[in-house]
């Protein structure tokens, strides 16, 4: 599978990543990785027709699936344990963003779920999805 990686946008503290496209597991990765020391929030397109946009905030993160169109239905991915009370804010063009909590997803949770997408191009059997 390949998947194109866009940004969209970040805070003054951490310049814009260049689009990337990742054709190997590995490299996707290792940049989800490098990452997590950051916040983010961007686009994963995959040539099928759907996309995951997804965030992190160093210990979490965030998916949510859809068509490259962006026509419903809008899918979460929902965590399978109870890590933030309420709700987390996530950047999205330096800006928060409120996310309830039960779709903020452990870091290693949310590699899985991306992962999957790469190998997949669709929703991760690894969580739930609720529809948005």
């Amino acid at each position: 599978m390949k998947l194109l990686f866009h940004d969209y946008g970040s805070s003054d503290d951490f310049p814009d990543i260049p689009d990337t496209t990742f054709t190997e597991a590995h490299v996707l990765e290792n940049f989800l990785t490098q990452q997590s020391t950051r916040s983010m929030m961007g686009e994963l397109e995959c040539e099928n027709g759907f996309k995951i946009d997804i965030a992190i905030d160093e210990n979490l993160g965030m998916v949510q699936y859809f068509s490259i169109e962006g026509d419903p239905p809008y899918f979460m991915a929902v965590s399978p344990t109870k890590l933030v009370e309420g709700s987390h804010d996530f950047l999205i063009s330096g800006e928060p963003s409120e996310i309830q909590g039960r779709f903020c997803l452990s870091l290693e949770v949310f590699k899985k779920v991306v992962m999957d997408f790469f190998q997949s191009g669709s929703r991760s059997d690894a969580v739930q999805w609720e529809e948005t």
